[in-house]
């Protein structure tokens, strides 16, 4: 099954719209996974996912994934509608 991994971090002025987003998610019963990326762990993710700009960390951002791992989509800087979220996923 295809995975939704959310990155954002305490520090950044959209936490609360991805806490938000998050909560809507939730309501939708669409599963995902959060990264911090202000954590080890999150800043690897968000390494091996390359959401990286000139600036450091690109926050928010979502990632869809495959049941191998492969990037199925990928938003840099937003977070996308769950319309697109729900077509990505199949």
């Amino acid at each position: 099954m295809s995975k939704v991994k959310i990155f954002s971090q305490e520090k950044c002025p959209t936490y609360k719209d991805a806490q938000e987003y998050m909560k809507l998610l939730d309501r939708e019963s669409i599963p995902f996974e959060y990264y911090n990326v202000g954590t080890p762990d999150g800043l690897a993710e968000a390494a091996y996912h390359n959401i990286l700009g000139s600036c450091g960390i690109i926050t928010p951002s979502v990632v869809i994934i495959d049941n191998n791992e492969r990037e199925i989509a990928l938003w840099k800087g937003m977070l996308p509608r769950v319309d697109e979220i729900r077509n990505k996923l199949g």
